[in-house]
């Protein structure tokens, strides 16, 4: 769904039902320990289990199919990273290598990284330190920090 995931959107379709957790567990054949789980994250639900919770709760055929096929997306992505995990994640890395030995051009996006700003904060430390520098002392004034010349 819209950035929500599977388990919260089950939990909150009950909560609007008015339904118990108990009563929605039992219709959709399973335990409510079960249920919790799946609506609390602790535990990823299978596209049945999202079917069955959403039939208990009768909610309409576009809600069912849009969270079934979150369910679905979900379950397909936890299955290719366990098939990496199990194949060696070597492997993957070197089909990966291979379709790079290949290629002209490569583009790499990293949202984490900003283009220039390692220049940058060298640019502002310069400038800060210069101005540090140029600042006229205050007669009178002592610097942060230090204590006048009284004794405790």
């Amino acid at each position: 769904m819209n950035g929500i995931s599977v388990g919260r959107a089950l939990r909150e379709l009950r909560e609007a039902s008015g339904k118990q957790a108990k009563v929605v567990a039992r219709s959709a054949a399973m335990s409510p320990s079960k249920l919790s789980k799946i609506e609390h994250e602790a535990l990823a639900p299978s596209v049945m289990d999202v079917e069955r919770v959403l039939t208990a709760l009768e909610v309409s055929e576009e809600v069912k199919a849009g969270l079934t096929e979150a369910a679905r997306k979900a379950a397909t992505e936890a299955t290719a990273w366990r098939l990496y995990r199990r194949t060696g994640l070597h492997k993957h890395q070197e089909e990966i290598r291979a379709i790079e030995a290949q290629t002209d051009l490569m583009r790499l996006f990293q949202p984490a990284c900003i283009p220039g700003l390692t220049n940058a904060t060298r640019k502002l430390s310069a400038e800060i330190g210069s101005t540090r520098r140029m600042r006229p002392r205050v007669s009178g004034a002592s610097p942060a920090g230090s204590r006048s010349g009284r004794s405790s």
